[in-house]
């Protein structure tokens, strides 16, 4: 070190640790390491500091304009955003997009950076309150502390769950309770991997039920991690064309998950409004492969976790006049076609949504697939209010805004770093028959979360918790499937952080 540089480090040595923690939180993740290196103190403060920050989200957009950018030029500005040493990206690339971001970060980050890339025809970033659609690339980098978390990038050989289970069994800090460590998987789905998709998120919400699981079908991917010494060898550099891949977090991820659709009851009346249906289910049980009374067989699915047991509904209450009555008496009684039954237990926040197969009108019953993964197969619906739905465009819109609505009212005590989003690709960017709104959905988040960076891409097919109708908590979890025409937003929610509330004993 040059003699006019350690001087100057002998004369902040003597300044007290306020001064100095005031001094870091102005210096960058490549900044504070140089710092961190100039004597044992300013490495002590240098990671108390980053340990107080927790997680922290950068994200920076390449414009299809911009073609005198080079692929490094995201990475920088992503890095000068962040206080400390990035362990996680989330690339999302425009399928026609020429730019090799995906390399150039397995060779510019550092060691254990986990990242995972996805190609898909449209892309979304809500960055420096502008909203684009139009753009080559959206980076997002992100640090969680080592010490609370496991970031683990995966690509599934073969079209199971199983291998991946295994796997991050042996890297949880304690195996036994491996189930409650892995808090969220991102998962993304490419090629053949679209018909297996179903199964694998069954089989990864039932080993993990209380996990949170988000993702999307997209064209293709790209997973790594660069490899770090004295620890779990993890996988370089790869491209996905077909598969299922992505991340797991374990331990402290302050990851939370919103789910907007949007439906209107054929029967009338506003769900929003938590009013009572005017029918109850009356006689219902449960049907199974191989009963009689089962519609399916093993030729009519891709695999065979697709022949879940299936609720049988007998018969039904009309509130209305006291009368049981068949369920096709309330399918005959609506002038519109309903594309969902809609399900509400006396425990439930909101109407669970079931679509209407061929196969679910049986003779004087209705049949209607479970939700694999979770308890739900073996409660029946005796006593579940009951109703039609139908996919409404003023539907959707007034529910994404009052889920946001609500999110912004939630989450005012906290600070949301940044989103990931997965909106349906029949939901835009562009103006579709249902949505008369450009980026809809990403405008709406934009309306409530100005300052708010947000990434993400229009899926073939969005991976999360269930929509449901008349929620009244907008945060869910568990109970993923691949769903349609939904927007998922994935969200890093903290609580804020005040350095200068914090006391350092060095």
């Amino acid at each position: 070190m040059p003699l006019k540089c350690y001087y100057y480090f002998v004369k902040m040595d003597h300044l007290n640790s306020d001064l100095l923690i005031h001094a870091i939180s102005y210096l960058n993740a490549q900044d504070s390491c140089f710092f961190s290196t100039t004597c044992k103190r300013m490495f002590f403060l240098v990671h108390q500091y980053q340990s107080i920050l927790g997680t922290q989200l950068s994200t920076h957009c390449r414009s299809r304009s911009r073609e005198d950018r080079q692929p490094r030029d995201e990475y920088k500005q992503c890095l000068a955003c962040l206080s400390s040493k990035p362990n996680f990206a989330l690339l999302f690339l425009a399928s026609d997009a020429e730019c090799d971001l995906c390399s150039d970060l397995y060779q510019s980050g550092p060691p254990g950076l986990a990242t995972v890339g996805v190609r898909a025809p449209k892309i979304q970033a809500n960055c420096n309150q502008t909203i684009e659609c139009d753009i080559d690339a959206c980076l997002m980098l992100g640090t969680m502390p080592p010490k609370n978390t496991e970031i683990i990038p995966f690509n599934v050989s073969g079209r199971t769950s199983s291998t991946l289970i295994k796997t991050l069994t042996n890297l949880s800090p304690d195996t036994e309770n491996s189930v409650d460590f892995w808090k969220v998987f991102l998962v993304y789905i490419c090629g053949d991997g679209y018909y297996h998709a179903e199964s694998f998120v069954s089989e990864l919400q039932s080993k993990y039920p209380h996990a949170t699981i988000v993702g999307g079908v997209c064209d293709s991917g790209y997973v790594s991690c660069k490899r770090m010494e004295g620890r779990v060898q993890r996988p370089g550099p790869a491209s996905v064309e077909d598969g299922i891949f992505g991340l797991a977090f374990g331990g402290d991820v302050p990851v939370r998950t919103i789910v907007s659709r949007g439906m209107k009851s054929v029967t009338g009346g506003d769900k929003l409004s938590l009013e009572r249906s005017r029918w109850i289910v009356h006689d219902a049980g449960i049907s199974r492969t191989g009963d009689q009374s089962y519609p399916l067989s093993r030729e009519d699915v891709y695999a065979d976790s697709e022949l879940r047991p299936m609720h049988i509904i007998r018969s039904i209450i009309d509130n209305s006049s006291g009368q049981v009555v068949s369920p096709l008496s309330m399918l005959n009684s609506v002038t519109n076609p309903p594309e969902y039954i809609g399900l509400r237990r006396n425990e439930m926040d909101g109407y669970e949504l079931h679509t209407l197969y061929p196969f679910s009108i049986q003779s004087e019953s209705i049949m209607l697939l479970t939700t694999d993964g979770t308890p739900e197969p073996n409660i029946p619906l005796s006593n579940a209010e009951i109703d039609l739905f139908a996919l409404d465009p003023e539907s959707c819109l007034q529910d994404l805004d009052h889920t946001l609505r609500n999110l912004k009212l939630q989450t005012q005590n906290d600070m949301i770093l940044g989103g990931v989003m997965f909106s349906c690709n029949g939901r835009g960017p562009e103006k579709s028959c249902m949505l008369k709104t450009e980026m809809a959905d990403a405008n709406c988040f934009q309306k409530y979360f100005p300052k708010v960076c947000l990434g993400g891409f229009y899926a073939g097919g969005e991976i999360g918790p269930e929509a449901v109708v008349g929620k009244r908590n907008i945060f869910q979890r568990g109970k993923a499937c691949v769903q349609a025409f939904t927007v998922v937003f994935a969200l890093f929610v903290v609580p804020p952080v005040k350095p200068g509330s914090f006391t350092f004993e060095d």
